[in-house]
């Protein structure tokens, strides 16, 4: 069953009992929270807070090229 298909049944069932609508206010915030949720899950999947390793002294390349505005020697 799809989404639209949930939707229009519950909304038929809130028609039914006599229901003002108020049911629509739930199922578009309940999705927007769900969406929001389902957000938060991909961005705290892709933090790698827990694969962080040492960090390790930088090594200085002398062939490597910076450019014109790095480090100067006069």
């Amino acid at each position: 069953m799809n989404i639209l298909a949930a939707t229009s049944v519950i909304a038929e069932a809130a028609e039914h009992e006599g229901g003002n609508g108020l049911m629509w206010g739930f199922i578009i915030g309940g999705g927007i929270m769900l969406g929001f949720l389902v957000l938060l899950l991909i961005t705290g999947s892709f933090s790698g807070a827990y694969n962080r390793h040492e960090a390790g002294a930088d090594v200085v390349d002398p062939s490597k090229q910076i450019g014109s505005f790095g480090p100067s020697e006069h």
